[in-house]
């Protein structure tokens, strides 16, 4: 067995030796036979062979992924040849190729398994359903581990900036490494809808609709592997791929697709508290449960978000006709609500985590299973949360209305009731953090969606009337909430004061929690309740001090982010009931929280589909604020105002709209590359950071004269508006023109 086991280890780390010949070699020492003396029949051989394939196959076959996936592109074409094709003539369509005949196989066999009403395990398909599906790529969940840092980079990125831009050490190269970072991701996307083309052209999107008819809402391995499949060529809310897949079912007309998926839904597991119990007093004893009383909580979860992932990117992009299909299937003989069934699944898994909740609701941490269950039940919430607003964004008023008459409003009291309580026990204790975010991310998912269920209403409707009901219902709830983030919103503010900066004589980011408690009381914002709630929420370290840098940015960034959102929630629906007392006095105990952030509160006015003026608020970057008040910017304002006032018709002022804007995005760019340049080359200390920013203007003005002005000057005059918003310029003095 070592000798063995020794040629396989060879065997990984230097390909170039005879793995066949030294195996066999092996296996001969084993048998203390001499190879060379024919003395190894063939039987004897292949029983000892069996004594070591299985190791062979776990160590040398299964660890790693080799590029199976590349198989695809052996059986088509791949994306680079598919482009030289397409400036070649077109050729007459031949016999199909490997994949396709491939999948019409399984495509048969899936469809003689739903006759049968028999669902077998078939490992050839899932090899293949899996290759597939990572022949699309990899999903991408950027935004959840790289934090908030990250979310802004990816924003960034959006906006055509990318990290090039601030990393490049001059005006050109950022300018040319942003390009090129543009170009890269347009080259991404089109290989992701060449490759998702690829199969769903050949039938994969139509194989995966039979698998999942065939399965009959039983949960196995194979509905696993078809849901990824799903997953990665409609990854994106890929247009083709949707509307192949609603015209297979339209045409089919296929009840037992959506009959699958209701009762996988209904399969689907939640949190069971007497399993947990018993499971631990068995842990405790020395003993393991066996059969479903040994399952893991929620073992299905990855399961149960691939499930909701997939309906989700059914109707990804607001496809409407595909989120009224999933409501109601018109000329089938036998209708499902599938937007009811996610509700339906979402009350059982909020009553579920709130079992859990009264569970460990008198103990004063969760120890770490308990954390186990809840991170699972939030990211399953999380993802039907998100699912949920898919299917009525747009606004697709018809489920918007079976959701607001439906059990949705008790899962969202129920949520409320959970944040208040849960961010209240959580926030006291550094080793719960981490459980504290996931429940913040859930909860800024859970907004959103109420938020997507006042698209497109009119006033004083009745989903206003129900959401302004569920919030005095849970009035006590919300504002714990709102307390809760109007204490570490305030918080920032008050640590980055010069006042408060002179308790830290070491410049360390380090206090004393006396120095730390008598600030607070001479600031006189917080109640003395609330001085020893946050003195509670802080760690000391070794010396008994607070890292009030690290407490300020764990707890201020979420509050930030998930109370931004409640803002735009409370001001959206102040809008659609202006006239309801009940939600006036909930305004007015928001009074603090909306104050804060009403200078990053922006508004659009836009015409949706229904032709209706609707207003859309999102949120202002304090740093653009800052960009957007530079003398420049403000020129080109007066400047782009002037002309739409005195010049032309729609059409010429939609023009210089559009100019406008390419103008200032680069504008302010600019100006933001410049001052991080400088903040590289200065590196300022913590001592001499506000010192900087004191000077910044002065300091930028005075650079603003050397090669980044001619960049600028190069960059502007040479770009393809150009010429028009000099001409505006001009009709404004010159002044804009002279500055720059």
């Amino acid at each position: 067995d070592s000798s063995v086991s020794t040629v396989i280890s060879k065997y990984l780390e230097d390909e170039s030796i005879d793995f066949e010949l030294d195996l066999l070699s092996a296996v001969a020492t084993y048998m203390k036979l001499d190879r060379d003396n024919d003395q190894i029949t063939i039987e004897a051989f292949h029983r000892v062979v069996n004594f070591f394939i299985r190791s062979y196959r776990d160590i040398w076959l299964e660890d790693e992924n080799h590029g199976q996936e590349i198989v695809v592109e052996d059986l088509t074409m791949r994306f680079e040849d598919a482009e030289r094709k397409k400036c070649e003539a077109e050729e007459e369509e031949g016999s199909p190729d490997p994949l396709q005949q491939l999948i019409r196989v399984f495509c048969r066999g899936a469809t003689t398994e739903q006759s049968a009403g028999t669902f077998q395990e078939d490992d050839l398909y899932m090899n293949f359903a899996s290759i597939m599906s990572r022949s699309c790529g990899e999903e991408e969940e950027e935004g959840e581990e790289e934090g908030e840092e990250g979310e802004a980079n990816i924003a960034v990125r959006r906006r055509g900036g990318g990290e090039g831009r601030r990393s490049g050490p001059s005006g050109e190269e950022e300018g040319e490494e942003g390009e090129a970072n543009i170009a890269e991701q347009e080259q991404e996307k089109q290989k992701l809808l060449f490759n998702q083309s690829r199969l769903s052209v050949r039938g994969a999107a139509e194989m995966v609709l039979l698998y999942i008819s065939a399965c009959k809402g039983e949960q196995s391995d194979m509905v696993m592997e078809t849901l990824n499949l799903g997953i990665s060529i409609l990854r994106g809310g890929n247009v083709d791929v949707q509307t192949l897949m609603l015209n297979h079912l339209k045409e089919k007309k296929d009840v037992g697709f959506f009959t699958s998926i209701a009762g996988l839904m209904n399969s689907c597991s939640v949190l069971d508290l007497d399993a947990f119990e018993r499971n631990t007093k068995a842990e405790g004893l020395g003993v393991g449960s066996e059969g479903a009383a040994g399952q893991k909580n929620m073992h299905d979860a990855e399961f149960t978000c691939a499930l909701f992932r997939f309906v989700q990117l059914t109707s990804e992009g607001h496809n409407l006709d595909w989120q009224n299909y999933l409501r109601t299937q018109a000329g089938n003989t036998t209708t499902v609500n599938l937007v009811i069934c996610t509700v339906d699944y979402l009350l059982r898994l909020q009553e579920s985590i709130m079992d859990f909740y009264w569970h460990y609701s008198s103990k004063q941490l969760i120890d770490p299973a308990g954390k186990t269950n809840f991170f699972k039940a939030c990211g399953v919430a999380s993802q039907v949360f998100n699912t949920l607003t898919e299917v009525i964004q747009g606004p697709c008023t018809q489920n918007q209305q079976a959701l607001a008459h439906s059990r949705l409003w008790d899962a969202v009291g129920g949520f409320m009731f959970l944040f208040a309580h849960m961010q209240d026990k959580l926030s006291k204790h550094s080793s719960q953090v981490d459980l504290l975010k996931e429940l913040l991310n859930l909860q800024k998912d859970m907004v959103i969606m109420m938020l997507s269920m006042l698209e497109g209403n009119v006033v004083n409707g009745t989903i206003g009337k129900q959401m302004v009901d569920t919030l005095v219902e849970s009035a006590a709830n919300v504002e714990m909430i709102l307390k809760f983030f109007d204490m570490f919103l305030k918080l920032k503010d008050i640590t980055e004061s010069p006042s408060f900066q002179e308790m830290d004589r070491n410049q360390d980011g380090t206090i004393t929690p006396k120095d730390f408690k008598e600030k607070m009381e001479q600031q006189k914002v917080y109640t003395p309740e609330e001085i020893e709630y946050l003195l509670a929420c802080c760690d000391t370290n070794v010396e008994g001090k607070i890292d009030y840098v690290e407490f300020t940015e764990r707890f201020h960034n979420p509050a930030k982010d998930i109370g931004f959102n409640l803002a735009v929630l409370l001001t959206n629906l102040s809008e659609h009931m202006p006239n309801d007392p009940r939600l006036a006095r909930f305004l007015e105990t928001a009074g603090s929280v909306l104050n804060y952030f009403e200078p990053f509160l922006g508004r659009i006015e836009i015409m949706g589909g229904n032709h209706r003026i609707e207003r859309v608020y999102f949120e202002i970057n304090e740093d653009h604020i800052e960009q957007w008040e530079k003398p420049q910017i403000k020129e080109s304002k007066r400047a782009f105002f002037y002309s739409i006032v005195t010049e032309g018709g729609d059409k010429e002022k939609l023009e210089a709209f559009v100019s406008f804007c390419e103008d200032a995005i680069f504008e302010m760019q600019h100006a933001a590359s410049i001052m991080e340049t400088e903040s590289e080359e200065k590196q300022p200390t913590k001592k001499t950071s506000y010192q900087y920013q004191g000077q910044e203007e002065e300091e930028r003005r005075s650079k603003y004269g050397g090669k980044e002005e001619e960049e600028y000057v190069r960059r502007k005059g040479g770009g393809v508006n150009a010429e028009g918003s000099k001409r505006r310029r001009n009709k404004c003095g010159g002044k804009q023109e002279e500055e720059e």
